[in-house]
């Protein structure tokens, strides 16, 4: 079980300035990563992937919107090892 889940807090990192696309790191408390995820801006349906590291090789989570822009949407999040 990855550490994102048993923490109470973390925070989130991101470039501020960043044009195309948007990158997120997950920190804990001692600045290390815990998570990161990497997405493509200007998407109709959000689709969004948590990873264990910048290689992008090992989901953890994925958080995906059940129709395209909408403004009240509703979001499936899903173990992306299990699909629960």
């Amino acid at each position: 079980m990855s550490e994102l889940f048993t923490m109470n807090s973390y925070y989130i990192q991101t470039k501020f300035l960043r044009i195309f696309g948007g990158a997120f790191w997950f920190k804990d408390s001692n600045d290390q990563l815990i998570a990161y995820s990497k997405q493509k801006r200007f998407k109709l349906k959000e689709d969004i992937v948590l990873y264990t590291d910048e290689s992008c090789t090992q989901p953890l989570l994925a958080i995906k919107a059940r129709s395209i822009i909408d403004f009240g949407a509703t979001y499936d999040i899903v173990d992306a090892v299990t699909g629960e």
